[in-house]
């Protein structure tokens, strides 16, 4: 149904997100319908139905990725049925599937750094141990510790404002974004000091400088702005907001959706699986978490009129493979996608 390789991985690494050939993905992985046989629970059958189609669209997106030439690696399933797993000294309710890649994976000039955010993704480096067991001893590989002494009393008492403090090393790679010769990214909320400074010192030997956005830029990324091309930029902010932490965006062209507003929904909180859920639903829009297989073309989930817009006034096409319940899952193309290599230049696209 789609690409798997046990061939050695000699090289790892892109400088951003929209230039170049992509060569190289990890594309999410979905629970079967197995996983719920002996569930018996309300709206069973609704949730079954849903993780039954996001795994077809993973699926799917996975041969998009091999139309186009790229080697696609998938995160393995872990627990195929609903369990308490442990870590040190947290027990895991129902381990969170390896849906969305782009989160712990962040690769840039043969450095691969696997991140880890909270707890309940403690399995998500563990789901990629085939993948990076292939990697050149070259590459310089970098997971996150993950610690074994989780200090729930630290975290369940701290407000999000404070979130999420620095105890341990905590970072999300959705919260880096490479542009050449300058990484992006946001302080809040995902990240500690420890997190930050990890990433930073992993890739300290590579010309790079970072930029960190303050507030009310945030989270993840790929849903708060996107390059189109250079010159060119998708986000939820107005020119000013970004302009003002990223002055050399004030003589490109950028374009604003703020569908994010009308799209945003109050979801039920679902027990059986509510860690699976991304709850950042506001300030972000899905429409942004399109991919670039090369410097003319994108993967888009569907058709909106602004992204569509935006492109066509950028010049780059789109091909369509459907994420029927990403608002369900708030989670979107790039959200699936971990970038392991681009083809692509550490060009200085800011000045």
């Amino acid at each position: 149904m789609y690409m798997s390789t046990t061939s050695p991985i000699d090289q790892v690494g892109a400088f951003t997100a929209f230039g170049g050939d992509l060569t190289h993905v990890i594309v999410g992985n979905m629970i079967s319908d197995d996983y719920f046989e002996n569930i018996n629970t309300k709206n069973i059958d609704v949730f079954r139905q849903i993780c039954r189609e996001h795994k077809q669209d993973l699926d799917k997106l996975a041969k998009t990725y091999e139309n186009f030439d790229i080697v696609v690696d998938r995160p393995k399933i872990l627990y195929n049925k609903p369990s308490l797993e442990t870590h040190g000294n947290t027990t895991i309710f129902n381990p969170v599937p390896p849906k969305n890649p782009h989160d712990h994976v962040l690769c840039i000039d043969n450095v691969f750094v696997n991140t880890f955010s909270y707890i309940e993704k403690f399995s998500e480096q563990k789901s990629i141990e085939h993948v990076t067991d292939r990697l050149n001893p070259t590459i310089d590989y970098k997971p996150v510790p993950i610690p074994n002494e989780w200090d729930d009393d630290f975290y369940n008492q701290m407000n999000e404002q404070d979130w999420p403090g620095n105890l341990d090393i905590l970072c999300d790679g959705a919260q880096f974004y490479p542009c050449g010769k300058h990484i992006l990214y946001a302080k809040r909320y995902s990240n500690s000091q420890k997190g930050i400074d990890f990433v930073k010192q992993s890739f300290e030997n590579v010309d790079v400088e970072f930029i960190e956005l303050q507030l009310p830029i945030k989270n993840h990324l790929d849903g708060q702005f996107r390059i189109l091309r250079p010159g060119h930029v998708l986000s939820v902010w107005p020119k000013e907001v970004l302009v003002q932490q990223i002055p050399q965006f004030a003589s490109w062209n950028i374009t604003v959706d703020d569908s994010w507003k009308i799209a945003k929904q109050k979801r039920k909180d679902q027990k059986f699986i509510s860690d699976w859920m991304d709850t950042d639903i506001e300030s972000s829009s899905l429409n942004i978490g399109f991919v670039h297989v090369n410097e003319d073309t994108v993967i888009i989930s569907d058709e909106h009129p602004i992204l569509c817009k935006s492109l066509e006034n950028a010049k780059v096409n789109w091909v369509i493979s459907p994420i029927r319940h990403k608002m369900f899952w708030n989670s979107s193309i790039s959200c699936a996608t971990a970038t392991l290599h681009r083809k692509d230049t550490n060009h200085d696209y800011l000045n």
